[in-house]
């Protein structure tokens, strides 16, 4: 098939090595000889099966199956702006209220459970509303850069 010649040792056998180093070049002769059309390298959809040019997390998804799976993909960035706002200043407030609850907690006794509970309450909820800020602000920097990009 490939016209091409390896050198060979003195007693004509060939080593392990040249032997592979002829299978390979025998494959990529063929791959490089074998016509390919368009269609036979265009991906699938991973749902739905048929062919797309488009990728979501480094898997092939059609672009039906894509406004399903999320259809907040296609906001404006007016809209990603303003939900970014609301999270921000929710955030803000869960940080007031953490910090009127440590200072209650400063006010009474150490062990009280009324400062403990206030302590406790108001941490979850700078959690949550930290990880919706951390969320919006993503959806509007990714936005952005695609928008830019």
């Amino acid at each position: 098939m490939a016209v091409y010649s390896l050198p060979m040792k003195s007693s004509d056998e060939a080593t392990e090595e040249q032997v592979l180093l002829r299978n390979v070049t025998d494959l990529l002769l063929g791959a490089w000889s074998h016509k390919c059309t368009y269609d036979s390298v265009m991906a699938r959809c991973y749902q739905c099966g048929i062919q797309t040019e488009l990728y979501r997390c480094g898997s092939p998804l059609c672009e039906a199956c894509q406004r399903k799976a999320s259809p907040q993909s296609f906001v404006t960035i007016d809209q990603l702006n303003a939900r970014l706002t609301e999270a921000r200043d929710a955030y803000r407030k869960a940080v007031d209220a953490q910090t009127k609850a440590f200072e209650l907690r400063r006010s009474l006794s150490p062990n009280h459970p009324d400062g403990l509970f206030a302590v406790q309450s108001t941490t979850v909820e700078v959690e949550e509303a930290a990880i919706k800020f951390r969320e919006a602000l993503r959806n509007f920097v990714t936005a952005l850069s695609k928008r830019s990009g």
